[in-house]
């Protein structure tokens, strides 16, 4: 029978935690002093969504280099979307829907132009942002393999520029349990990373793998921040939510004699829900 040990989540005591992204699901909580050493941010897991690799290239500054991964966004494919969305808003059948239910019209004209709305601001920040000069876009995958879209860490590694000092470039990764098929490989090139945010996904079923890669992790980084995501609640019998977003840094940034936190997650005014309008979870640490 697994064990859900919650000590393995429970992180410790730093003054300089800081947000990174929207105030909902895709920001995360890091540490200010990854800010100095890191030159290069890697996000992997794109989506719609690059508002921590636009808050974290903001406040790092303009020497910072980005790379993006993420196999299922492109320009291309954001530009479609966009297109699709606006030629539906003006389209018969969209008219036709609005005639047959005349009282929900409005609520659904808003709705389905909102989406456009939404579409075209994507496609316009998306090539603003990954602008192919500091900041560049892979449209691939980064698994344990090279197959199809998807390559191993190791090729994210190349393409780094050369020469990169120890602790010079901080990692994200939310790419839908890939995230337990790269960490050896991430781990291998610890001594590269100023730190880390993590998302882990479906901890009920995945417990021991995720308790080996901590233990391993813990070897040259410390846990700074955990948050629970409040779209999969809690591990049926624990207070342990089945996703985590979990912050490492590196062990030669931080003072040698930290404590462990103690207190209660959510943390005021940096951490925020996942899913807005669905309350936080809480973790309590003694």
């Amino acid at each position: 029978m697994t064990h859900y040990d919650p000590e393995l989540i429970h992180p410790y005591a730093t003054t300089d935690l800081m947000r990174f992204g929207q105030d909902q699901d895709g920001g995360y909580v890091i540490n200010r002093c990854i800010l100095g050493p890191t030159k290069v941010l890697v996000g992997l897991g794109i989506n719609a969504d690059w508002s921590f690799e636009e808050d974290f290239a903001r406040k790092a500054g303009d020497d910072l280099l980005v790379h993006g991964y993420d196999f299922s966004v492109s320009r291309d494919i954001f530009h479609k979307e966009y297109i699709s969305r606006v030629l539906y808003l003006f389209s018969i059948k969209f008219l036709l829907r609005l005639l047959k239910s005349p009282a929900e019209a409005p609520a659904l004209w808003k709705l389905v132009y909102g989406y456009a709305r939404n579409a075209r601001k994507t496609d316009r920040t998306f090539p603003q942002f990954f602008d192919g000069v500091r900041h560049r876009f892979f449209q691939l995958g980064v698994s344990n393999t090279r197959e199809g879209v998807f390559v191993p860490f190791d090729d994210v590694v190349a393409q780094l520029p050369a020469g990169l000092p120890d602790q010079s470039v901080f990692l994200k990764i939310d790419i839908e349990l890939s995230e337990f098929r790269i960490m050896d490989d991430v781990l291998r090139h610890g001594r590269l990373l100023s730190g880390m945010a993590i998302e882990f996904h479906d901890l009920d079923i995945l417990w021991d793998s995720f308790a080996r890669i901590m233990r391993e992790a813990g070897r040259e980084f410390v846990l700074t921040h955990v948050h629970g995501n409040n779209y999969t609640g809690l591990i049926p019998g624990t207070g342990i939510p089945k996703a985590l977003e979990v912050t490492f840094v590196h062990k030669s940034l931080l003072p040698a004699n930290l404590s462990p936190f103690k207190g209660e997650y959510p943390l005021p005014g940096l951490d925020h829900p996942n899913e807005p309008g669905k309350a936080d979870i809480p973790l309590r640490f003694q």
